[in-house]
């Protein structure tokens, strides 16, 4: 849109170079189509809406798990050709390297070059759409191939209270947290729509995930205030997984 928007602007200011033009002559016709279209391309731009990036994603059984491939090319192509980001530059450097070495003459972020991944309860992989957002993400598939859930964090707080709870640096031990490789389970409930806001829903599945996994304890450290504490379907499953399964509730 923007690259249509300047073209056009450009093609009218040519135009206007060349000074008035009669009417009715083929120089006022063009100019007046290049006018039309660069009012035309203003209006729309209002109303654009930029949604980023197209992942295109392949699930498929493969007789065992089901598994996933994202196709990111789109992402790479936001690469800047110069590394005008500091630490940029390594990054990426490394990544044309891995993906050279992986299909040769393929682009950045080609569906050939991508690892198949399966629910990360699985296999416990994880990937990272490009060396330049650094963004890492986990799947999960439900419904039977139908569903595809590409999990990102909404934020930083979960692998803040996991480092507390359970780092484990063998070779600096004052850096371990209080549990040192205790093993975490990553439930998100914060929906990143909603400024990673937690939902009745994401409570609810990670309470199931709790139980699935049967996990020993819950930290929860999310919350606001409320009117009615203490009250509500949440606190009804919470209370049932403590008394029921003896899990802790911190």
């Amino acid at each position: 849109q923007r690259l249509a928007l300047a073209a056009a602007a450009a093609s009218l200011a040519k135009l206007e170079k060349g000074g008035p033009a009669s009417a009715g002559s083929e120089a006022a016709k063009e100019r007046a189509e290049a006018e039309a279209r660069l009012t035309y391309l203003k209006e729309a731009a209002k109303s654009y809406e930029d949604f980023g990036p197209i992942i295109d994603c392949v699930v498929w059984h493969d007789g065992v798990h089901w598994r996933a491939a994202l196709d990111t090319i789109e992402l790479h192509q936001l690469r800047p050709s110069t590394t005008s980001i500091a630490g940029s530059s390594s990054a990426v450097a490394e990544e044309d390297k891995v993906q050279a070495g992986a299909g040769a003459g393929a682009p950045g972020g080609s569906l050939e070059l991508f690892e198949p991944m399966t629910d990360f309860r699985v296999e416990r992989k994880y990937g990272t759409f490009s060396a330049v957002d650094s963004c890492n993400f986990a799947i999960n598939i439900y419904d039977e191939g139908a569903t595809l859930s590409i999990v990102v964090d909404c934020g930083a707080h979960g692998t803040h209270v996991a480092g507390i709870t359970a780092a484990y640096f063998p070779e600096d031990p004052s850096m371990n947290g209080i549990a040192p490789g205790a093993q975490i389970i990553s439930c998100k409930i914060g929906d990143t729509r909603l400024g990673s806001m937690e939902t009745g829903t994401g409570l609810t599945r990670a309470l199931i995930a709790v139980l699935q996994h049967k996990a020993h304890l819950i930290n929860m450290s999310y919350g606001e205030p409320t009117s009615a504490p203490n009250s509500g379907r949440f606190i009804d499953l919470a209370t049932e997984l403590v008394n029921k399964h003896g899990v802790i509730f911190v």
